[in-house]
């Protein structure tokens, strides 16, 4: 008889150690999911926006940065009659170095907003520039450069 309480002792401690498992298995995929699912939904700040813009520029991704930044329609605008390969070449050439020297300017800095804080403008100062701002939109929850 003892034989067969230990043999039903194994099986229910087996069985035990089973649905642990499984219980801590499940508890990790939730955890991993919900976390996965909490960044997706969560729109980037614009001071998030603004590292990005700094980071694709100091990379020289251009193409990315045009394709990220500008306003949607504006973009749409730009590329009417040109290729954003061709719009790239050319920010880089006149408008790169110049917004990156002002998105590091303003990248601690308290933007001014408006619209409900749908509209962020920020004060920039830069040698033979004649704009003295940077505005940035707030669209869909998303933030883009309006300038």
């Amino acid at each position: 008889m003892k034989s067969t309480e230990n043999q039903l002792l194994h099986i229910g401690i087996l069985s035990l150690r089973h649905h642990y498992r499984w219980w801590i298995v499940s508890l990790l995929a939730c955890f991993l999911l919900s976390e996965h699912a909490s960044g997706a939904d969560t729109p980037p700040s614009l001071e998030t926006t603004i590292a990005e813009g700094i980071t694709l520029l100091e990379e020289k991704k251009y193409e990315a940065f045009l394709s990220r930044f500008p306003v949607p329609e504006e973009l749409a605008q730009m590329r009417k009659n040109r290729s954003l390969e061709e719009l790239a070449r050319t920010f880089a050439k006149e408008h790169a170095v110049r917004l990156l020297g002002m998105l590091q300017q303003i990248k601690t800095k308290t933007p001014q907003l408006s619209d409900e804080g749908r509209t962020a403008e920020y004060d920039v100062q830069w040698k033979n520039f004649s704009k003295h701002k940077l505005v940035f939109l707030k669209i869909s929850d998303r933030w883009y450069l309006h300038n």
